[in-house]
């Protein structure tokens, strides 16, 4: 009988043991996955950073240029009542 309960324990331990090995092996993949993640968020938010700073620069331009459309037409309307 106890040669019965001792081999139930051993591989009671073994199980345990080999359950506890897989998980330790899947959290350390999920660590590394984790790494990946977090490195193309970073790579995605420098992307953003870079893309927001042109998109201001473009928006700071087409401004820009419409006070000077708005200009020209300012002009081109008083010239043609000056030659009216």
């Amino acid at each position: 009988m106890t040669y019965v309960k001792a081999s139930i324990t051993n591989a009671a331990h073994d199980s345990n043991k080999a359950e506890f090995d897989r998980l330790g092996d899947s959290i350390a993949q999920l660590n590394q996955t984790m790494i990946k993640v977090n490195m193309v968020l970073d790579s995605l938010k420098a992307d953003r950073e870079s893309t927001n700073q042109r998109l201001t620069k473009l928006e700071t331009a087409t401004d820009k240029h419409d006070v000077r459309l708005a200009r020209i037409e300012e002009h081109v309307i008083v010239n043609k009542g000056d030659k009216k």
